[in-house]
């Protein structure tokens, strides 16, 4: 019975690793698309933001 427990929990473990490695790729990709639009609106006004 012990070890079926360790099983759920070790499977809850990797599904929760899972979701906050696929919700830092969320933010990467946000941040990466918030920083191509402000390039592209800087560079549009003849501005570099860095």
């Amino acid at each position: 019975m012990k070890v079926f427990i360790n099983t759920i929990d070790f499977i809850t473990g990797v599904i929760r690793l899972e979701a906050f490695l696929n919700y830092n790729l969320l933010v990467k990709l946000f941040v990466a698309i918030g920083r191509l639009i402000l390039f592209q609106n800087t560079f549009s006004k003849g501005g570099v933001l860095w």
